[in-house]
């Protein structure tokens, strides 16, 4: 069998010369494609002999539906990835959400106009299985990603739960949106191509943002162009920011970010204060720091683990943040927290724990002083908000990274 990155690779080149695809269903037999599931060898090799006679059904366990379709998904992206514009962040190799701020952060700077849009599809399961019988004859495949659909009709995490308010790169759904947005996306690039100048757009899986200059009624004829097209393929086009001028002193939100316009040729990128907030309404009762009752079950070391991990995802996602010291009141807010339920676990006075914890050398990322702007970002993780009023019984995580951690410098030979 060859190894993950052999296979990859192979896949993106095939994808970059828009070559099909040739039995890909036996790439599910390669035990290098699965490696959070090394430790457990027969399990997986039961799991490769039901896919091997498809007799693999999705929903019968939740552990090997996460092993398959992370496989498929990392599959879709080496072969979908290549074939991507360079407009287009979040399946393409070497893009992510914060290259996608950086694109739209330039290409705000000179714009007289704005559109928004977050499109949606109530049927991705159509244009994931039409794009795979044009590249492959290989039925079986398409049935095992038709079943998926079936089982799973909605995505991992809605899109409503991340701070981006955006389709995960990391799930089948959000590669079938991504592959739905392709016609919008060959539109605006014959548009920017006729006008380079004047129009120009950048997309992070479902969430579009174009940019036009010039009068008013010709950015307004784009604007209405763009929507247009994206109504005639999608079931669902809701505007994020409607079309309207773009001056000095306004500001937008976009994928959880503030983008404020101080200056015409200034546009920075901001800790958006309505996300923020809602992050900490999660660590509050009746406004004030309150314990989180669900994890006294956990050791005290996993506690202090969660809200420090918890805390990093946040400040890794507003790395490009140039109000960072926003983010100060919920790491007072999350580390009170974390000492009220020390003390609720251990019935003692917060005061108590306080004193203990000065000399326990844990939650690193909750006493750290929090730094400048980090322009060079090496890896980036949406995060995941979850009420905790909405928790399973006995599930102690309310807010964690999603699971899809992508690598903006990916490199399929060293993968």
């Amino acid at each position: 069998m060859q190894k993950a990155h052999v296979v990859f690779g192979a896949l993106h080149s095939l994808g970059k010369r828009n070559l099909p695809l040739t039995r890909p269903y036996r790439l599910l037999y390669n035990p290098h494609l699965f490696p959070t599931a090394a430790r457990r060898g027969d399990e997986l090799r039961g799991v490769m002999d039901d896919l091997r006679h498809e007799r693999f059904r999705w929903g019968a366990s939740g552990r090997s539906d996460r092993w398959v379709s992370q496989v498929l998904t990392d599959v879709l992206h080496a072969y979908v990835g290549a074939d991507a514009g360079r407009y287009s962040h979040g399946i393409r190799p070497g893009s992510g959400l914060h290259t996608a701020l950086r694109a739209a952060r330039t290409i705000l700077q000179n714009a007289d106009w704005r559109l928004g849009l977050e499109v949606r599809t109530a049927d991705p399961a159509a244009h994931l299985c039409r794009f795979l019988l044009d590249r492959t004859e290989d039925q079986r495949l398409v049935r095992l990603v038709s079943r998926y659909f079936e089982a799973q009709a909605c995505p991992s995490h809605w899109p409503a739960d991340v701070i981006s308010d955006a389709q995960q790169p990391g799930d089948l759904h959000g590669v079938a949106h991504h592959l739905a947005c392709r016609t919008l996306d060959r539109h605006l690039s014959d548009l920017h191509r006729a006008f380079p100048q004047a129009v120009r757009f950048v997309r992070y899986m479902n969430h579009l943002l174009v940019t036009a200059t010039g009068t008013r009624d010709r950015c307004a004829g784009w604007m209405e162009e763009a929507r247009t097209v994206a109504a005639t393929g999608f079931s669902h086009v809701s505007d994020t920011m409607p079309a309207e001028g773009w001056s000095e002193g306004s500001g937008l939100d976009w994928l959880g970010y503030r983008i404020h316009r101080p200056s015409p040729r200034q546009v920075r990128l901001g800790v958006s204060e309505r996300k923020l907030a809602r992050a900490t309404r999660m660590f509050q009762r009746r406004g004030k720091p309150a314990g989180r009752g669900e994890r006294t079950r956990l050791r005290d070391q996993e506690i202090r683990n969660l809200y420090g991990q918890e805390f990093a995802a946040l400040d890794q996602f507003y790395a490009l943040a140039q109000d960072r010291h926003r983010l100060r009141p919920l790491q007072w807010t999350m580390r009170s927290s974390l000492y009220r339920t020390l003390a609720q676990k251990h019935h003692s006075q917060v005061r108590a724990v306080v004193r203990k914890e000065a000399s326990t050398p844990s939650a690193d990322a909750l006493r750290r002083r929090i730094g400048p702007t980090q322009y060079q970002v090496s890896w980036i993780s949406d995060v995941l908000l979850r009420d905790p009023k909405r928790l399973r019984a006995g599930e102690p995580c309310a807010m964690k990274v999603a699971r899809t951690v992508r690598r903006e410098a990916f490199d399929f030979t060293s993968r």
